[in-house]
């Protein structure tokens, strides 16, 4: 047996260089440097509402100088329409009137404390007027947003589809 093992010793020291090596290879690629990110499935939340999600078209900055980001505002619009659903819901019932698609623009001013003052239709026609009015009295009386050192006036274009699908919506968050 030793005798098999001494004439095949230089195989077997050759098999085990080779595969020391390959090991060695293997283990410096780049391939084993990658770390695979598993996705973190992110909160979503479901509603049925008449309130379109709001895009940077339907926000209008009347004044020169925007004191804050456009793209927070919005999201913090975002995150207040469903509080437009509700007041539209309320609104049809009080004056038992069938939903229907309307479409009405809020002239607001963001004060530097980050209330919203000066709040007022902006354009409607005269079927939506009190709901424009209801709509401007929550948002005076409900909305706040952060300091900045500037006034903000804008107008936000609301609007609501009667027949709006299912809303899904990611990273759900209130300020």
């Amino acid at each position: 047996m030793w005798s098999k093992i001494k004439k095949e010793f230089p195989l077997i020291i050759f098999s085990l260089c080779f595969l020391g090596l390959l090991i060695f290879l293997l283990h410096i690629s780049p391939t084993n440097q990658i770390k695979e990110e598993i996705p973190i499935p992110q909160k979503t939340s479901y509603f049925h509402g008449y309130t379109r999600i709001f895009q940077a078209k339907d926000l209008w900055w009347l004044s020169t100088k925007k004191w804050r980001d456009p793209n927070n505002v919005l999201q913090f619009l975002q995150n207040r329409s469903l509080s437009l659903h509700y007041i539209f819901k309320k609104h049809n019932r009080t004056h038992k009137r069938k939903a229907k698609n309307e479409f009405l623009g809020i002239y607001m001013e963001i004060s530097e404390s980050g209330k919203f003052e000066n709040v007022m239709p902006a354009f409607t026609n005269t079927k939506n007027a009190l709901l424009a009015k209801d709509i401007a009295k929550h948002i005076q009386e409900y909305w706040h947003y952060t300091k900045a050192k500037g006034r903000d006036k804008l107008i936000l274009l609301i609007r609501f589809d009667v027949k709006q699908p299912l809303i899904l919506w990611h990273n759900v968050q209130s300020k």
